[in-house]
């Protein structure tokens, strides 16, 4: 599997694979030839993140617990766009990167609502004004989960009736079971994109605060001292009355050797000059 261009700009993923039919030899034998078929590049885990909030959002609503199934993101060509769209209900979610869209057929958003009310699939019929509302304030909580996807974008979530989806990229599925089973189908306007930030250049640090200690070397102690040690014990330093040998460090990184002392009534580090050595080195 590698990436691929043809030209539009933007990646592709091409993985080998065989024709879902092929032609029969002279021995009766089907054989199917080579291709290479587009993958989404769409990572499953994304998909999976959006069916674990679409699940926990219907259970709160829903007040009773659903399992979520999700499908491997695919490419649809464009005359399954069009199967796709068919008498669907389109529910737009504008996005940063890209937009997306919840599509529910008909049946579909029957049993949404149904197990909504707690009520059992109804037969195939239009939708209520009550029933539309319900179905319209549920999408609009699961319009969260699904803009992980692509960003929060400008303008709210809105169902789009006659939605031309052919311009549309990415395509998955979330199967919902419970008191009844329904689908979600989920589409990108586009397939997702490596975007790479700007490079963090030490300009950008200088404002940036950082923790300084400053580690020192005490007075040799006896090993009955030692075992004998409590809180609130003192442990005397080389030498109180004059500059100790020290070294200043930044997170067990040791940024510089010097002296510790007392200047003006207050404890202080002079640097001596020696270099520190190389991080990763002590």
């Amino acid at each position: 599997m590698g990436p691929g261009q043809n030209g539009d700009g933007f990646g592709e993923v091409r993985e080998l694979g065989f024709e879902d039919s092929g032609a029969m030899d002279r021995s009766g034998k089907r054989i199917r030839n080579a291709r290479f078929i587009e993958r989404s590049l769409l990572p499953v885990g994304a998909a999976c993140m959006v069916a674990s909030g679409v699940r926990e959002a219907l259970s709160a609503l829903f007040g009773a617990e659903v399992r979520v199934r999700v499908s491997e993101p695919v490419l649809p060509s464009p005359q399954a766009w069009r199967t796709i769209a068919g008498d669907a209900s389109v529910y737009h979610v504008p996005g940063r990167t890209a937009d997306t869209a919840m599509l529910l057929r008909p049946s579909d958003a029957l049993a949404l609502v149904g197990s909504a009310f707690g009520e059992p699939p109804a037969q195939p019929r239009p939708l209520s004004a009550i029933e539309r509302t319900v179905l319209e304030r549920t999408l609009d909580a699961l319009a969260v989960h699904v803009s992980t996807l692509c960003g929060k974008g400008d303008g709210a979530p809105r169902f789009e009736p006659g939605t031309e989806l052919g311009s549309y990229s990415t395509y998955f599925e979330l199967l919902i079971e419970g008191a009844s089973a329904f689908r979600i189908a989920i589409a990108l306007s586009r397939e997702p994109q490596s975007v790479l930030g700007t490079r963090l250049m030490i300009a950008d640090l200088e404002d940036v605060e950082v923790e300084v200690a400053a580690r020192m070397h005490l007075a040799p102690i006896d090993a009955e001292t030692l075992l004998g040690l409590e809180p609130g014990a003192f442990l005397p330093m080389m030498n109180t009355m004059a500059p100790f040998d020290a070294r200043a460090g930044i997170a067990g990184w040791t940024l510089a050797y010097g002296e510790g002392g007392v200047s003006g009534g207050c404890y202080a580090f002079v640097l001596d000059g020696r270099e520190p050595l190389p991080v990763g080195s002590e």
